[in-house]
């Protein structure tokens, strides 16, 4: 992604709120809106990213035959009509590991990351990055 690029999306009024892989299978486990998850957890406006590497990861479980594979495609239809309707962004960040593309993102867009997975919970926030994770018990998203 290009600098200016960057620039561009950070100098949006909307807190951005950059969701991982694990993020959004529960989303689509649960029957949480993504867009509703993210506006809850950061209690504003809110502009939603995917790295398109979280696109392949998908794509990758889509061709499983079990409740992953089922969810993850799913997942990518609901992606296709977030992004049909602007409330999605879908950025390439490049190809490094996706876990550490979503907190180099996140650090440089000055946003959140939406995970439910507990390295990339613990990797962000020992880095500074703020994190929403998905508490199972109030079936909801929140900050931690």
């Amino acid at each position: 992604m290009l600098k200016t690029e960057m620039m561009s999306i950070r100098d949006r009024k909307a807190g951005i709120v950059i969701f991982d892989t694990s993020a959004i299978l529960c989303c689509v486990a649960e029957g949480i809106d993504l867009a509703n998850a993210a506006r809850d957890a950061v209690e504003a406006e809110t502009r939603l990213i995917v790295p398109t590497a979280v696109v392949r990861e998908l794509e990758s479980l889509a061709q499983g035959r079990g409740r992953k594979g089922k969810l993850a495609r799913v997942a990518l239809q609901e992606l296709r009509r977030l992004v049909g309707t602007s409330e999605l962004e879908l950025i390439d960040a490049g190809g490094m590991d996706v876990d550490e593309l979503l907190i180099k993102l996140a650090k440089s867009l000055d946003g959140f990351i939406v995970t439910a997975d507990e390295w990339v919970r613990k990797k962000a926030r020992d880095l500074g990055v703020p994190v929403i994770v998905y508490v199972s018990s109030k079936k909801r998203f929140q900050r931690v």
